[in-house]
């Protein structure tokens, strides 16, 4: 059984995934890991490792080029579950992607160590934009793989329309991210 813990360590959280044997000793020694192993992008607090899988890689061996939007995509949901307090109920998620914007810098290949960091960098009165930035480490040096821009609409999928940020929402991405 594998489990996911959230650590904040010196204002970034990681998400360390963890076997139910797993000693105290054991996640210290991850979190330290994970923490010394990975230079964090400025201005960014929430990071998620991505797991590149077989089926990533597309017939030239490197990660498909549609897979850096799943990994935008798994990290803002995360980002919502933990820093908005989001329930994981699906008719309640509450926004709905309005526009993608990804720059390629590099590939990602099977082998590389993959992070996803996220961040909101516009809270606006119906909608919010996300910032991310995916990076691969290689030979111990973390290069940047992508920037991606999402911008992201609050909605209401019972009556099927736009609405304002939620005012818990919008109080918790405030707090959690210090430029806003």
């Amino acid at each position: 059984m594998l489990m996911s813990l959230i650590y904040d360590i010196g204002h970034v959280q990681f998400v360390v995934k963890l076997g139910a044997s797993d000693t105290i000793k054991q996640i210290i020694e991850a979190l330290f890991q994970e923490k010394n192993s990975m230079s964090i992008p400025d201005g960014f607090r929430y990071g998620l490792p991505m797991e590149v899988r077989f089926r990533d890689l597309d017939v030239l061996g490197h990660v498909n080029n549609a897979t850096y939007l799943t990994y935008a995509e798994q990290v803002r949901i995360c980002y919502v579950r933990d820093v908005c307090g989001w329930s994981q109920d699906w008719s309640k998620l509450g926004m709905i992607l309005a526009r993608t914007e990804i720059d390629y810098m590099l590939p990602l290949a099977f082998h590389d160590q993959v992070m996803s960091y996220v961040r909101v960098n516009r809270l606006g009165g119906k909608s919010f934009d996300m910032q991310y930035v995916i990076t691969r480490e290689r030979d111990g040096e973390v290069e940047h793989a992508a920037h991606v821009k999402t911008i992201m609409v609050s909605y209401d999928y019972d009556n099927d329309q736009s609405i304002s940020v939620p005012d818990d929402w919008r109080e918790k991405i405030t707090a959690y991210e210090p430029a806003l």
